[in-house]
């Protein structure tokens, strides 16, 4: 850290169901207490964390409906006594 000019760092897990989804990772180049900020610090990552939630929530929800198989529409099926069911309108 002090090879770049750093001096203070804080960094904020993203956590989720026990699960990290990311850090905030802050730097600064004077010395710094961060724990003066810790409120804003863990409020800023709640925020975080629910955007990263939903926007990994989304992706696996578009993953998921592109391996899907299209739907051809109502099909007509014949039971056991040979008549046919018509789709619902």
């Amino acid at each position: 850290m002090a090879q770049w000019g750093f001096q203070s760092e804080a960094c904020i897990p993203l956590v989720e169901d026990g699960r990290v989804l990311g850090i905030i990772d802050i730097f600064d180049s004077r010395p710094r207490d961060f724990a003066e900020h810790r409120a804003y610090l863990a409020a800023a990552g709640r925020v975080a964390t629910g955007i990263v939630a939903a926007v990994l929530a989304d992706r696996d929800g578009r993953r998921r409906h592109a391996t899907e198989a299209p739907w051809s529409g109502p099909e007509r099926r014949e039971d056991t006594s040979g008549a046919t069911a018509e789709p619902l309108a």
